[in-house]
């Protein structure tokens, strides 16, 4: 076990020496800030909607959770997977081009 922790400290500190983890970090923040944003202004649309209507039943039924919190880790859950896919695709890519010393081919 001490030296898988030892392997992935230094995966870990060699990914944070460059700045590609710093973009892929600051890509993932700001879009989770554009979804929080999104998914709250909706949901006080909505109760400011029904809030006029003047149903209290409705508003009963109402749950932040489930309208803001839940959406959001499902959404922020896909995107974590797309950008450790596109920095494992980075890694493996820039591993095979400095052992084969060919480019990796683009997509167009």
């Amino acid at each position: 076990m001490r030296n898988v922790l030892t392997i992935a400290g230094r995966e870990l500190r060699s990914y944070f020496s460059s700045p590609v983890a710093y973009v892929l970090l600051a890509v993932y923040l700001a879009l989770a800030g554009y979804f929080f944003f999104a998914l709250l202004s909706a949901f006080n649309q909505t109760l400011q909607i029904y809030s006029m209507m003047r149903n209290p039943e409705m508003l009963t039924r109402f749950n932040l959770n489930q309208m803001v919190v839940v959406p959001l880790l499902h959404n922020m859950s896909v995107l974590l997977i797309f950008i450790v896919c596109c920095s494992w695709w980075r890694s493996r890519g820039s591993s095979a081009s400095s052992s084969s010393g060919t480019a990796t081919p683009r997509c167009r």
